[in-house]
């Protein structure tokens, strides 16, 4: 039997910020969020901002790999001694 507990090969996470997920969105909303885009849009290029809007895309692991053996504990703080 083999020693190995766990074995993890190129995890990634990636974060969009500024991606707020929507749960609910009705027609009203999406008729309103189409009517304004082009001004928003249009605002955007004025300021000297890019034509494109997309959300910044940060990366927190990126290939990471790890194994944990049997028995070995990971990511625990020291117990504490209640009095």
């Amino acid at each position: 039997m083999s020693d190995l507990a766990l074995s993890v090969q190129e995890l990634a996470k990636r974060y969009r910020i500024g991606a707020a997920p929507v749960k609910y969105r009705t027609f009203r909303d999406a008729v309103a969020g189409a009517a304004v885009a082009p001004l928003k849009r249009l605002r955007s290029v004025l300021s000297g901002g890019s034509t494109i809007l997309s959300d910044a895309e940060v990366w927190a692991l990126d290939g990471v790999s790890f194994e944990v053996g049997r028995g070995e504990v990971v990511g625990t703080a020291p117990a504490r001694r209640r009095c």
